[in-house]
């Protein structure tokens, strides 16, 4: 999916320089920055950009390494899905 990525976007990217941020290839970064600390504007742009399917698949494959647990559990309620495990890293053992 190309098209054109609002200024307030950019904002949530100040370690990249603009001319390389596109929709295409920061998909999974630009996911992760709006459901973590997106506004209103930012919410409605990332779903207008990527379909609920992308964002679902974002929620259930890499969500709990990338979020917080507040904001995957509300986006989780949001789309009516379940929760992922919490990733369990084979290096760390409790």
């Amino acid at each position: 999916m190309s098209g054109e990525i609002p200024e307030e976007v950019y904002r949530r990217f100040p370690e990249y320089d603009r001319q390389r941020i596109n929709v295409d290839d920061f998909k999974p970064m630009l996911i992760e920055r709006i459901l973590e600390s997106g506004g209103r504007n930012e919410v409605r742009w990332l779903f207008s950009s990527f379909s609920k399917e992308d964002v679902i698949q974002f929620l259930q494959s890499t969500a709990n390494r990338r979020i917080s647990p507040v904001s995957l559990t509300f986006w989780c309620k949001y789309f009516d899905i379940a929760r992922p495990t919490p990733f369990k890293s084979p290096l760390w053992k409790r």
